[in-house]
């Protein structure tokens, strides 16, 4: 749950400071795609390590609640709504895992060139 949570607040943080500045294709061009490489080399290595993913009694029972489509206010139905669609796309707790760190970094990434932009 902290992992979503952290990824969307990165995420939506990097939006905004994107929206502030002229466009995102100023700020991304050639002479700077190094925090993108960061970033994906960060990802992968990331994905490979946990990959495929850690399954708590909380998570199995959200999974759970996904797949039969009956949720409770025991967990965030949100969060149950999300694993309904990923467990179509892949099955498991591969797809929540390569979410979560999607995007996590991809409000990295949103926030490094920020910072570069400004720099």
């Amino acid at each position: 749950m902290v992992v979503i949570d952290l990824g969307l607040l990165i995420c939506i943080i990097g939006i905004f400071q994107v929206m502030r500045m002229k466009t995102l294709r100023s700020i991304i061009s050639a002479k700077n795609l190094y925090p993108a490489y960061l970033v994906i080399v960060l990802f992968v290595l990331t994905v490979y390590v946990f990959y495929p993913g850690f399954m708590s009694v909380d998570s199995c029972w959200q999974l759970r609640q996904a797949r039969v489509g009956s949720f409770t206010d025991h967990h965030p139905p949100v969060m149950g709504f999300i694993w309904l669609f990923m467990d179509k796309i892949w099955s498991g707790p591969q797809g929540m895992l390569l979410l979560h760190n999607i995007m996590f970094f991809a409000g990295v990434l949103l926030l490094a060139y920020t910072f570069f932009e400004t720099n």
